[in-house]
């Protein structure tokens, strides 16, 4: 019984971890404009009333997969988003709804990557986690 409980954790601890991981063991080149770029310490710091940070990982597939579609988005939306390199690692929390209200960087985590979360007066007000949600959010924006 305790695999069970320890084996979700496991799969979200590995990230991207799947059959074909190997594929992704060396740095993807995500390539995503460097004036838009913000470390871990700053999500909750920028002066936008509203604004989007993306979370990735040079080493996670999904990512990669996504890439296309961020920079689209990015170059297209009127929508301030900023993105976030988490490849040296995050603080992790179990749940969206743990995140949902966080005003303080020292109470802010993921729950894995890649993420989308949408900031309302430095405070967390939306998550978008994994490709289907994040493709929704960009399809409905």
């Amino acid at each position: 019984m305790k695999l069970f409980k320890f084996f979700p954790l496991l799969v979200l601890l590995t990230g991207c971890g799947t059959a074909d991981q190997e594929i992704y063991q060396q740095p993807l080149v995500l390539d995503y404009p460097e004036e838009s770029q913000i470390v871990w310490e700053d999500v909750l710091k920028q002066e936008d009333e509203l604004y989007y940070v993306y979370f990735y990982s040079l080493t996670c597939g999904y990512c990669a997969n996504l890439k296309a579609q961020m920079l689209e988005y990015n170059q297209t939306t009127t929508n301030v988003l900023y993105f976030c390199n988490v490849t040296d690692g995050f603080m992790y929390k179990e749940n969206v709804n743990s995140v949902i209200g966080c005003n303080e960087i020292s109470e802010f985590g993921i729950v894995g990557i890649p993420s989308l979360i949408e900031i309302t007066k430095n405070t967390v007000s939306n998550y978008f986690l994994g490709i289907s949600a994040i493709t929704v959010f960009i399809e409905n924006k």
